[in-house]
């Protein structure tokens, strides 16, 4: 809502103008139910040729949306800030509320039976507002990076992705990262930190030695094959140090022998998990034309990337949420089996119908 808080301020008809033009943006974000962040109106406004892609702009926006809400021109509910979240603990009002919210939030994994498991990250904590609407609905996690991620979120990563390999599942991380030196290089670091941990998990080591003890003794060789697989695959391609390190095992004489444990889970590694960019990449820059940025000369990636792309980068929270929406869906239904998707959402309407049955025949 509009509130005014103050009676101090004037604004002149060149912020009355830009103020004109973000409640019109603000209002048709409001129609498909988003609120935005400072740096979505920012981009909207240079997309828009309203204002210069300058970071002077950028500060004066900002100095102009305080005013304006101030003043009462500008709705405060219309601009979020979705880093400095209050954490307001959970009440109802009566046992009859209590029972109405187990109604509404009921709710099945809509992905369970999938035989693929997905993840949305993202880099930018702004665009997570955005995003979580359809990652809700199609029921994947959404992880936001800020940056390049801890070891810790990695590393909790991994605890969800080894069960998921050990279960057979194809495991795939939907990324949406800027266009610039750091964000096009996320999805190498993201493999390669995350094949370091899976490659070196006792839980798919373990799965070999389960393969060779069911294995051992009823008369096939089944195991025999997948070695000569194994020592084909991955052998050929390691140096001697790499071998030593990460494919050999050194007996106490000194003798070097295969790791074949950590090659069955290189393999697992290679045929079940895949890290898949699906924005920002030059093809989508070239359709979306967002506001182009210098590229960051400080990032210790930019000669490379400077090489290839020139002195411009792009940011991926200038793409508007219904394109955003639509990368991610057509990644997720890219991927799932979407009858089997649908029947849980039909499952879960029955079930919810049934709730309100059996509360409303207990109240009687």
């Amino acid at each position: 809502m509009k509130e005014e808080f103050t009676e101090k301020l004037r604004l002149n008809k060149k912020n009355q103008e830009q103020l004109e033009v973000i409640n019109s943006i603000i209002e048709e974000y409001a129609r498909d139910g988003y609120v935005l962040t400072l740096r979505q109106l920012y981009y909207q406004l240079v997309s828009r040729d309203i204002i210069p892609n300058e970071q002077k702009e950028y500060a004066k926006l900002s100095t102009l949306l305080v005013k304006g809400r101030m003043a009462g021109v500008v709705d405060w509910d219309a601009i979020e800030d979705r880093i400095r979240v209050p954490n307001i603990p959970y009440s109802v009002d009566d046992i009859e509320d209590a029972i109405q919210d187990t109604i509404d939030q009921y709710r099945l994994n809509r992905q369970d039976g999938q035989d693929v498991y997905i993840e949305l990250w993202v880099e930018k904590d702004a665009l997570s507002g955005v995003l979580k609407r359809i990652t809700h609905y199609y029921h994947i996690n959404l992880m936001v990076n800020r940056g390049y991620s801890s070891c810790t979120a990695m590393h909790d990563a991994y605890e969800r992705f080894v069960k998921k390999v050990a279960e057979g599942k194809k495991v795939v991380v939907l990324y949406l990262g800027d266009h610039d030196p750091s964000g096009l290089d996320m999805v190498r670091d993201i493999t390669d930190r995350t094949r370091e941990f899976l490659i070196n998990s006792d839980e798919l080591h373990e799965l070999w030695h389960e393969k060779c003890m069911a294995n051992n003794g009823n008369g096939t060789d089944d195991v025999s094959s997948l070695r000569g697989e194994l020592e084909e695959e991955y052998l050929e391609y390691s140096d001697e140090k790499e071998k030593r390190q990460n494919e050999f095992i050194m007996d106490e004489d000194g003798d070097l022998f295969p790791n074949f444990a950590k090659m069955y889970a290189c393999k697992l590694f290679d045929e079940q998990v895949e890290i898949r960019q699906i924005g920002l990449t030059t093809e989508q820059v070239k359709q979306y034309a967002p506001p182009p940025n210098p590229a960051k000369i400080t990032d210790p990636r930019a000669k490379n990337y400077i090489a290839q792309f020139g002195n411009t980068s792009w940011e991926v929270d200038a793409l508007k949420p219904e394109i955003l929406h639509s990368l991610v869906r057509e990644g997720v239904e890219g991927l799932i089996d979407m009858k089997l998707f649908k029947d849980q959402i039909k499952k879960e309407e029955s079930d919810k119908g049934k709730l309100k049955k059996f509360f409303k025949e207990k109240k009687k």
